[in-house]
Parts: C-alpha cells; structure tokens; sequence
C-alpha cells in the first residue's frame, strides 16, 4: 500500500479523537487477486472514506456509468436477483424494489457498501500515480461510507449527533475495495469466455485485458 496523503492533516484536529486521527487520507494499492488499481481517499468536508476501484480498456465496464445500463451485466443482475438486498443496499437496488425490475447496471448489480456512487476517469483527488507500462486511462468506479448509520467525523464533531451511527476505517474500506474488484474481475472473465465460445480459434489478447498485465502474466506462466 502506498500512501499519498499521510495523517497529520490540521484540518481533522477539530474533529477530536478517533481512528480517523492516525489514518492517512489517501492510499492506493493494487488488488493482489485482480491486479486493479485501489484507492481509498478521504473527502474532508465531512471526514468519512471512500473507496475506488479502476478497469482498464477493454474491460466491459470501461466508461460505462454506474448508472447506465449494460448487456455484459445481464448474467450478474440475474445472480444479484437471487440474493438479499443487504444491510447497506445502494440506490439502485433500492428503487429496484420498488419498481419490481432490476436493471443491468453497475450501482444495481455490484454488492458494496451503499452500492455505487461514482463513476468516471482521473480527476483531482481522485487519481492514482500509474506504474511503468500502466494501461490508460484507467475507469473508476467508486463508493462512499457516508450513508445512514455511518459516522462521518467532522460533521459528527460540528452537530454532535448521537444515533448510533458507526465509523467505517480504512482497514475495512480496503476489504471492501477488494469485493468490488473480485466482482468487477468476473464481469471481465465472463464476457472473455463468452466471446472465446462465440470464436473459439480467436486470439484471446484480442479480447481486451481481464485485468492488470501483471495478473495476465503470472496466469501465463501458470499454464
């Protein structure tokens, strides 16, 4: 894990004791199952972490919105059906129940804390220093621990609310981050044997990238 914000930040002084206090405020790392990029930045208007997870080009989710619909997601909204909604369930799932029809969209089928919230390329914050050779641009997709029941520190600090409401650290952030990538891998896996099935003598680079190259490699050497 690399830090590129480390604690100490003045600003989180007012927001008095917590964990918050000797976490940084922004990490990145690369998943060690998927070889996506991870990172976990805090948003210091209100003191909670969110949690990001990017997809190369040729992912079938690269530049899709959380929001938006996608084919390559029918298979996982059909599994996502068979599940309960969760202890933290996003928007989107939420107004599935409602309307009695689950789209196949990333904020409805990706199972996450509070489901999906952001979805785009490289922009302030929101960006992570790339090895040598990284494929670009990476495709975001992230989420946030500011829902009901989370404790957000510095509004906590500011209104002194009292609901119960419990911090999510950065520790679990990252195992979040985790889940997410897993997930966002087997989109990737299923739309490679779909499209090896459809042409079986196809090159399978040609299908663009299941994940980092560094995982594509060591998958290499294993056969």
């Amino acid at each position: 894990m690399q830090i590129i914000e480390p604690a100490g930040n003045p600003a989180k002084e007012a927001w008095g004791p917590g964990p918050w206090q000797e976490e940084p405020d922004k990490v990145q790392w690369y998943d060690e199952a998927t070889g996506l990029p991870c990172m976990v930045i805090r948003q210091m208007e209100s003191g909670h972490l969110c949690g990001y997870v990017g997809v190369y080009e040729g992912h079938p989710l690269h530049r899709v919105d959380c929001g938006a619909e996608c084919e390559a997601l029918a298979k996982a909204r059909d599994e996502r059906l068979e599940r309960p909604i969760g202890d933290q369930p996003g928007m989107g799932v939420l107004l599935s129940c409602l309307t009695g029809e689950m789209k196949p969209r990333p904020d409805c089928v990706f199972e996450v804390h509070g489901g999906l919230t952001f979805s785009g390329e490289c922009a302030g914050r929101i960006c992570h220093v790339p090895r040598d050779g990284e494929p670009h641009p990476v495709w975001w997709f992230g989420f946030d621990c500011a829902h009901w029941g989370d404790l957000q520190p510095a509004r906590q600090a500011m209104f002194s609310w009292d609901y119960g409401a419990k911090y999510a650290d950065i520790s679990y952030v990252q195992a979040q981050c985790a889940s997410l990538a897993a997930q966002l891998a087997a989109v990737s896996t299923e739309e490679h044997e779909a499209l090896a099935e459809e042409d079986p003598e196809g090159d399978p680079a040609s299908f663009g990238p299941i994940s980092s190259p560094e995982v594509i490699a060591r998958s290499d050497g294993d056969r």
